[in-house]
């Protein structure tokens, strides 16, 4: 089996991050792989070998001459090996899924679409006119796939609702960084980070408009401003980058934050941060997994998350973290303040696996067999 895999995570070509390293992986699922990966119009990175059989090609353009030149690209990979059993999956519903639908037909061959977004959750519709436009071809695609692989119950039931036929979805969502951490933390780098702060809340995440960080800053003033009669010195640890960090800056000056926000450039390893935390939180307006959840949890740290992705199936309320609704700060506030006024043990089961997959092989190999399902 050869693999045409498109996607848009430029990090691929970046020697040792995250995404190059899986893509070295790769080299496991089949006799070749070839990666179109796009880049945006400023930099092309040309061609990248992560492993001998997977050999990644960088596709430099802007968004609009996009499909034309992945279809290009793509046509001229299939139409050199027509003789090979080739399988198409592409990242997602959206550009990618599209590029990779028409190839599909055009050369007969399997196309399996991934699903990382709960595109279906009314929280992505919202949000912009582009989403709601993007929703409804997505659905549409997503129909016509052989497969689909998703990464949670919680979209595979959306998908169910809307008719289609569950056995040819596979649940198989990213295997958490937590099994593969190689960093080696120290009361001293703890003692850093956490400062004189006597409790840390942890954020690690793209900073973006869905991620929704601003609720997070809100109820974190009510809780040291309005509802904080012991004069607890609570902590906003944010751990990454992206388009919404100058704003969310602004709002924790807004709220006079300045001495309990604090942000970090991102990191793929995050086991410091984990150490340093009492409670990590995930405030999402929508989630297809959130990977964190998983990674707080195995870290032995107890996780407060609104109600997306897949809270409902690893926290229970109480025990080892809160389920609050999206969007409403009140909760939030009300359970960072049960948080760190808590007394009681958390429960949340040392050597207990949250971790879906038993090792890096047993992901490959389930993967793989999504692939294999097609023919």
């Amino acid at each position: 089996m050869k693999i045409l895999m498109l996607g848009t995570d430029s990090r691929a070509f970046v020697a040792d991050s995250e995404t190059y390293r899986r893509f070295a992986e790769y080299s496991e699922l089949g006799q070749e792989l070839h990666g179109l990966i796009y880049v945006g119009p400023k930099k092309d990175f040309g061609l990248v070998k992560p492993a001998p059989n997977v050999v990644l090609h960088s596709i430099a353009c802007g968004r609009l001459n996009y499909f034309l030149r992945a279809y290009r690209e793509a046509a001229k990979i299939l139409s050199t090996d027509a003789s090979s059993e080739w399988v198409i999956t592409a990242q997602d519903v959206f550009e990618t899924g599209l590029v990779a639908t028409a190839l599909a037909w055009r050369f007969k061959i399997p196309l399996q679409l991934q699903i990382h977004t709960d595109f279906l959750s009314p929280y992505f519709r919202r949000e912009s006119i582009k989403n709601r436009i993007r929703a409804g071809y997505g659905i549409f695609l997503a129909r016509r796939a052989r497969g689909l692989r998703v990464v949670s119950s919680r979209i595979k039931d959306s998908l169910v609702n809307r008719g289609i036929a569950p056995d040819k979805i596979h649940i198989l969502p990213i295997m958490s960084r937590r099994t593969e951490s190689k960093t080696k933390t120290s009361p001293a780098n703890i003692a850093e980070l956490r400062g004189n702060h006597d409790y840390v809340f942890l954020i690690a995440s793209r900073l973006s408009r869905e991620k929704n960080i601003s609720l997070a800053i809100r109820a974190l003033s009510a809780a040291v401003f309005e509802k904080n009669p012991a004069k607890r010195n609570p902590l906003l640890l944010i751990v990454g980058s992206g388009p919404e960090e100058e704003n969310l800056r602004a709002t924790a000056s807004h709220y006079g934050l300045q001495k309990h926000c604090r942000f970090a450039p991102w990191v793929d390893d995050l086991s410091l941060y984990y150490s340093a935390a009492d409670v990590m939180l995930l405030t999402s307006n929508y989630e297809g997994y959130g990977r964190t959840i998983i990674e707080a949890l195995e870290a032995n740290r107890p996780v407060i998350a609104t109600d997306v992705g897949i809270a409902r199936e690893n926290i229970v309320t109480g025990e080892n973290g809160y389920i609050i609704p999206v969007g409403d700060a009140k909760a939030l506030t009300e359970a960072m303040l049960l948080a760190f006024h808590r007394k009681a043990q958390w429960k949340i089961g040392r050597g207990k696996r949250y971790e879906p997959f038993a090792s890096r092989a047993d992901y490959l190999l389930q993967y793989k067999n999504s692939l294999n399902a097609l023919f």
